[in-house]
């Protein structure tokens, strides 16, 4: 084998290896957002009235808030930070305003069409104020995971930088020795 060879495999093991932590990590994500939605579903299961619990509620509920959380994510990931700040703005606009479309479809038109949910009177106040605080639930998660995970990251490059430089003072030293 030559020297192109083991460079083209050694390439190919590098992508096999991110295939296997991109999967990873989206199971991850898929394992966590089934836990957390089937916590919160039983437990509200637990504390409504039978009559009033519809599992096509918890799911528009989760899946909305799970859509503004990737979104916001999105919005402050990295690679996105190039942005300017109003496109980054307009964008969490859009992703409110596209929330409280879906919520409104979904509650007042489609639900009440498709299922026995009840038919809900539209009044602005019960319509917005929990939306606010969902979605400032869902953006403060999105904003927590990104921190963490950019604190990992410059943990980690922090730590590659001093076994760096402690290998430059190690080679240093050698050389002063020899």
């Amino acid at each position: 084998m030559d020297q192109r060879d083991i460079a083209i495999n050694k390439s190919k093991e590098i992508i096999e290896l991110k295939n296997l932590i991109n999967l990873s990590m989206s199971l991850r994500h898929l394992i966590f957002w089934l836990s957390y939605v089937t916590i919160n579903s039983v437990v509200q299961w637990i504390q409504m009235p039978k009559s009033n619990f519809f599992v096509s509620d918890q799911m528009t509920k989760y899946g909305l808030g799970i859509m503004i959380f990737y979104i916001f994510l999105f919005v402050l990931s990295t690679s996105f930070l190039q942005f300017r700040k109003i496109k980054k703005i307009s964008i969490v606009l859009f992703a409110i305003l596209l929330y409280y479309t879906l919520k409104y479809l979904i509650y007042y038109k489609i639900l009440p069409a498709a299922t026995e949910y009840p038919r809900l009177e539209f009044e602005l106040f019960n319509f917005y104020l929990p939306g606010v605080w969902w979605i400032s639930h869902y953006m403060m998660y999105a904003w927590f995971y990104w921190y963490y995970h950019q604190s990992i990251s410059l943990q980690a490059k922090n730590f590659l930088l001093q076994n760096e430089q402690l290998r430059l003072q190690y080679n240093y030293l050698q050389a002063q020795i020899n």
